[in-house]
């Protein structure tokens, strides 16, 4: 459903520590991975968005269509409450066969964030009273750093334009603030093209290594 950890990235020479929701290995690291016969298994991609360089009217106007067309709202975690925040997001996670959660371990997720985990700016879209996609958002008090940690929404909803629905409440809170827009797989191209024609930029790249064992 979520990568809550963040994940490792691999810093270029001369780059800023500034995500305080990664871990980051110097460029070196890789090198010396490679050479004890560690090879790259998956490359994810984390990107950064500065809502002062959004085309406002624009996304506004379509999010607002979005949301009249299609009966949808948002509803912030902290307006639902934990208890039915939670379960939105779990019955969500069940739409998709590979990352399903029951409610309890999806509670267990959210609360082992502990404080950055950010209640006001994470958001459920809902149909009248049912969640067809939500925005776990999370935030570092002491940094002001705020992350859209993931974006799920229900396959059948999918394709109208639920994400800008979700995010734009985030964006309006940011103010000044860059927002992180989690880990994009390489390979998922269309989720990339959206990110880069709202102008988010590359920030750092995750890397997952691996190294196949032989019996003797």
């Amino acid at each position: 459903m979520m990568d809550l950890s963040g994940g490792a990235a691999i810093l270029p020479d001369g780059a800023a520590m500034d995500s305080p929701f990664m871990d980051y290995l110097p460029a070196f690291a890789e090198r010396a991975l490679r050479r004890r016969s560690y090879e790259p298994c998956s490359r994810s991609i984390l990107y950064e968005l500065d809502p002062a360089g959004l085309d406002w009217p624009r996304y506004e106007r379509a999010a607002a269509y979005a949301g009249r067309r299609f009966g949808l709202r948002t509803a912030s975690a902290q307006e639902m409450g934990d208890r039915a925040a939670c379960q939105a997001v779990a019955r969500l996670s069940r739409t998709d066969p590979a990352f399903s959660h029951t409610d309890e371990e999806t509670a267990a997720l959210l609360s082992g964030l502990g404080r950055r985990w950010s209640r006001r700016l994470t958001q459920i879209a809902l149909r009248g009273e049912e969640p067809v996609g939500y925005l776990l958002a999370l935030e570092d008090r002491p940094t002001g750093a705020i992350r859209a940690a993931t974006i799920q929404v229900r396959p059948d909803f999918q394709g109208r334009a639920v994400p800008a629905v979700l995010a734009l409440p985030l964006l309006r809170a940011a103010g000044g603030r860059r927002v992180e827009c989690g880990v994009i797989a390489e390979g998922n191209l269309a989720s990339r093209l959206v990110l880069e024609r709202a102008g988010a930029r590359e920030k750092a790249l995750s890397m997952r290594f691996g190294k196949e064992l032989t019996k003797n």
